[in-house]
């Protein structure tokens, strides 16, 4: 068990009478929730301050920082999004470029639209096979700071919701030429630099801060994660004050505790977790191999990425016999399996160090039986011509920055009356958040059909109404005219 909750445990069992926050007082008996309730306290004598850590939580931040081999690092109680905002607001002011991956999470969007920064965007390669970004490569990053040597950071996702990775060594090597920090959202990769079966994390590969989900891949409760820093080109009296912020003012030591549990716990097992895992990826892609059905990402599709995490189960269906939501849906109906999320034509499953023999073992069982199914019929339910657009990897037309769109008054319209139209909101598919349209651009005729694709196909689509009208947030047409 570790420190912090150890001493959790003691405190609860102390006879120290709660006169402070919080409302349950450790004594909500009545709530099956109570073996949390008596760990749940605020920030009292001994226990520490996450925003100013000088005893028990520093000495839990630090073992998290040793173990992955950072300067330093902090912990987050509002998980990545805390990070991605702190990140970019200790490093980018307003009005100053910073230079991002176009497939970035919302939540660094909106550090760019809270900071008013302006996003000089890179475009990843694509995976058309599979319908979803690849890798960012150096030399799109150094042909963007040739172009806009101004620029006071550069921001990547590696690895992406689908486990591609980038070469953040080489991309490090480029950013730190123009002596500015490379920030890495490694929010799906918490599990990586902890074992040589699996990529380094970007903090071990020169990226100056990253940002980590614990609770995505590791066992840690929803919400918790970590933000690393190396090096000296980011300021962390500036980091720490954005991290002041963006987090709770009241930070859950559940939250604490999860995250130090983690730790402690991954530091003397994860030999034994590591290997297990692998063994039980090993046994699935080799039984994989004798799908027709369906392709499994793997390393023979290493043309579009530079590394991928094999942890990341990508499923791909081939002829596009049923799309991505249909095969979600069969799998949670017939066969008990809660996949992740469903793209137009793949679905993909996280696994990761707690997860079962068992568990592989019903995911490829049941893709067996499937690929049986599909390999005795043309097609299984209905089928869906692709675009002719490949995805929205278009480059977009920007005409202002999310910050400066924010400035003028907006209307809706219909989604088919939106064409030559600025958007004045964010577009994306959820999961994984990332945006196909951002404030500011226009809104092209390739990317409205593959919209009503989406929507069609069942896909969540933030930012487009439901219903059988389908509206879209636009600014006013005469809007250099209608400032708010």
């Amino acid at each position: 068990m570790g420190e912090i909750l150890t001493k959790l445990n003691q405190y609860s069992k102390s006879d120290i009478y709660p006169f402070h926050m919080p409302g349950h007082k450790r004594n909500f008996s009545d709530s099956p929730l109570q073996d949390l309730y008596r760990l749940d306290i605020t920030e009292i004598d001994g226990f520490d301050d996450l925003h100013e850590p000088e005893g028990l939580i520093l000495d839990s931040m630090r073992k998290a920082s040793a173990l992955y081999q950072a300067d330093e690092t902090f912990f987050l109680v509002n998980g990545s999004t805390a990070g991605n905002l702190a990140a970019i607001s200790a490093t980018v002011s307003e009005k100053q470029k910073i230079l991002m991956g176009r497939n970035s999470h919302k939540s660094a969007y909106h550090a760019v639209y809270l900071r008013n920064a302006d996003p000089v965007y890179l475009y990843p390669d694509y995976l058309k096979q599979f319908q979803f970004w690849g890798s960012v490569t150096p030399k799109e990053v150094e042909t963007n700071l040739l172009q806009n040597p101004e620029c006071k950071a550069v921001f990547l996702t590696s690895p992406t919701y689908e486990g591609i990775v980038s070469d953040v060594e080489k991309i490090a090597e480029i950013t730190h030429r123009y002596q500015i920090p490379l920030i890495v959202d490694e929010a799906h990769g918490a599990h990586f630099g902890l074992d040589p079966r699996f990529p380094k994390s970007a903090i071990q590969l020169g990226a100056d801060l990253v940002i980590q989900s614990l609770h995505k891949t590791m066992p840690s409760p929803t919400q918790t994660a970590l933000l690393h820093i190396k090096g000296n080109l980011v300021d962390r009296d500036r980091l720490k004050k954005f991290l002041k912020i963006y987090q709770s003012s009241s930070p859950s030591y559940l939250f604490v505790a999860g995250i130090d549990e983690a730790i402690h716990y991954v530091e003397r097992n994860r030999n034994k977790l590591f290997t297990a895992l692998s063994d039980h990826l090993y046994e699935f892609y080799q039984r994989a191999k004798e799908l027709k059905s369906f392709e499994i990402l793997s390393n023979g599709d290493q043309t579009s990425f530079f590394n991928y995490d094999r942890s990341r189960i990508v499923i791909g269906v081939r002829s596009h016999q049923i799309t991505g939501k249909e095969l979600l849906q069969v799998l949670l109906e017939k066969y008990h399996l809660q996949l992740e999320m469903a793209g137009m034509y793949h679905v993909t499953a996280i696994s990761g160090i707690m997860d079962t023999k068992e568990g592989f073992d019903r995911l490829i069982d049941a893709l067996i039986d499937l690929d049986q199914t599909l390999s005795n019929q043309d097609k299984m339910i209905r089928f869906y011509e692709v675009p002719e657009s490949e995805h929205f990897l278009d480059k977009q037309e920007s005409i202002m920055s999310p910050g400066d769109a924010d400035s003028y008054l907006f209307e809706k319209v219909k989604l088919d009356e939106a064409e030559g139209r600025i958007a004045a909101d964010y577009i994306y598919l959820y999961p994984p958040g990332s945006p196909i349209i951002v404030p500011g651009e226009v809104i092209k005729g390739k990317l409205i059909l593959l919209l009503k694709q989406y929507c069609n196909m069942g896909l969540v689509v933030r930012g487009v109404s439901e219903g059988e009208d389908k509206e879209i947030h636009v600014l006013q047409k005469n809007f250099s005219e209608c400032k708010k």
